[in-house]
């Protein structure tokens, strides 16, 4: 069986949703389908991140992602929509002439336009909700996939009869680990201080602003405490000047994008932080939770089926900084519950989340399609 992925930003712009489709894609390949990805490039230039996991063909267009990012709700919508439809009809014609069993379409419900070109089953994943104006598409697909928020608003208003495929994650990799912890703590020189952690990508629905702003409160109380934010994206230099517009340069750290070894930043840190405005089910919340790390999250999308405020971290209002800050200090003033509200984490993400029995699920989806 041959399946091919398509991912707008694997090569641009990668994250969770990236992340996702290629520890599918390699745990469907222990299961024997075979899976190849069509991404996108620049219509000018070279690759930006060079893909090499699998079989990839790239697909030139315009990107205006970089621009839309940075013009305010809703004015950049426009820009998103002509990015996706540029990409949407260079993927169309070369599907025209791809031989496959199965497309699987990662958000960009226009390509379910292949079927009237050819007879292929399309399986669209959705890593958040879509919008109402592709509403005809969705109901044209063989299959919805989707979890978290996603899943619920999509059945709720698309399709009853959507298919959660979760999410996994490698528990080996993302795990608590004393010796790790020492060895990088003591290369970044804050053996002794308390460390704050982000991972993610700066743009605006990732609200990293908010987490900069709470560490005001937190140094007042712990000087020696450092945030961490692992990552990039078009909102870095702006994240920069703030950082130093609030005298905070010694108390915040731009670790850079960081995904081959971002296990190290988990296991030295002493509480991770999700302060988006919207989050369908980050995956860097369950690799924290794997990594026995509390939590300190916005109440916003798919965070609240992660988290239960009080019980394996705390919720709080996706603007108030303060009750973040509040949060933080709690868990540092207690360590005790903070590590219980870890272990607790830990237990649950390697019991209910697997890239094995996910990809299981999907691979009997892609049979069913195809008898």
């Amino acid at each position: 069986m041959k399946v091919i992925f398509v991912n707008r930003e694997m090569a641009m712009n990668p994250g969770g949703g990236e992340n996702v489709d290629v520890h599918l894609a390699k745990a469907l390949s222990q299961l024997g389908v075979q899976v190849h990805f069509l991404v996108g490039k620049p219509w000018f230039g070279k690759v930006k991140v060079p893909f090499k996991s699998f079989p990839v063909e790239y697909v030139s267009s315009p990107y205006l992602r970089e621009v839309y990012q940075k013009v305010p709700f809703p004015f950049n919508i426009p820009l998103g929509l002509l990015d996706w439809n540029f990409f949407s009809w260079a993927c169309l014609n070369r599907l025209k002439k791809t031989d496959c069993d199965v497309v699987q379409v990662l958000s960009l419900p226009k390509l379910v336009q292949i079927k009237k070109y050819k007879r292929v089953p399309v399986v669209m994943r959705f890593p958040g909700p879509p919008s109402s104006l592709y509403k005809k598409y969705i109901q044209k697909m063989d299959v919805v996939i989707a979890n978290g928020d996603a899943l619920v608003q999509i059945r709720k208003k698309f399709r009853k009869d959507a298919i959660e495929i979760q999410i996994g994650v490698d528990s080996n990799r993302f795990k608590p680990s004393p010796s790790i912890r020492r060895s990088v703590r003591k290369k970044l020189g804050i053996s002794n201080a308390h460390l704050i952690l982000y991972t993610g990508r700066f743009m605006p629905i990732k609200n990293v602003s908010l987490l900069i702003k709470s560490m005001r409160f937190v140094v007042d109380q712990f000087p020696k405490a450092k945030l961490m934010l692992v990552g990039n994206g078009p909102l870095e230099g702006k994240l920069r000047n703030e950082v130093k517009q609030l005298d905070l340069e010694k108390s915040v750290v731009f670790a850079g994008h960081a995904s081959s070894r971002i296990e190290m930043y988990y296991a030295a840190a002493d509480v991770f932080c999700m302060p988006s405005l919207y989050d369908n089910y980050p995956n860097s919340v369950l690799e924290a939770m794997s990594a026995g790390l509390p939590i300190v999250a916005t109440k916003v999308g798919g965070i609240p089926l992660q988290i239960k405020d009080g019980k394996n971290g705390f919720l709080v209002e996706s603007q108030d900084e303060v009750a973040l800050a509040e949060k933080i200090l709690f868990l540092l003033n207690n360590p005790s519950k903070a590590r219980k509200m870890g272990l607790e984490n830990r237990k649950w993400v390697v019991k209910h989340f697997s890239w094995k029995e996910s990809a299981k699920k999907l691979k009997r989806v892609y049979e069913g399609l195809l008898k």
